[in-house]
């Protein structure tokens, strides 16, 4: 690369310093944040909870996280993985959903498109809606390791969506 398109290379990447974030870029990286920080909180709730005496302030937060979880998910132990000797703040299958959505952030930089879009998220829902009919039905009980693998490609193709809509793509 010569000099000249070295500097224009270099200012096109930096443009927008001299301006401050773009929200476009900001967006993004909160949504990132926020799925990576989640799914540090899910894992690191029972283990706190596991240590002999924890601080009254990790106690405290650990709780507080069983509570906000437990606006969205059921939370039955029979239904949940139990690391530490503690439950997980969420069941399986919402573990699997928040597992899944963190590997659909940093792993799968699927190409967007409304129509492509529709399809991966419809795809991706068929082994969570099957397991759960057949689960509601009566007919199987998938264990919380089958529930969890079940909702890991809706968990990404979710979160590739939500990231893709936040840049402003789909």
């Amino acid at each position: 690369m010569h000099s000249e398109d070295s500097r224009r290379w270099l200012r096109s990447r930096f443009a927008g310093l001299r301006t401050g974030v773009r929200p476009r870029t900001l967006l993004p990286a909160l949504v990132a944040a926020g799925v990576v920080g989640w799914a540090a909180v899910l894992v690191a709730t029972p283990y706190v909870l596991a240590q002999p005496e924890p601080a009254t302030g990790a106690a405290i937060a650990a709780t507080s996280v069983h509570v906000v979880a437990g606006l969205v998910c059921h939370q039955r132990p029979a239904r949940s993985f139990h690391p530490w000797g503690r439950k997980l703040p969420v069941c399986a299958r919402c573990a699997g959903l928040y597992g899944g959505a963190l590997g659909g952030l940093l792993f799968f930089p699927w190409p967007a498109g409304a129509r492509r879009t529709r399809t991966v998220i419809l795809a991706t829902a068929v082994p969570t809606a099957g397991t759960f009919l057949l689960e509601a039905a009566g007919i199987w009980d998938p264990g919380n390791t089958v529930r969890f693998a079940a909702a890991l490609p809706l968990g990404a193709s979710v979160a590739w969506f939500v990231a893709n809509a936040a840049r402003g793509v789909v």
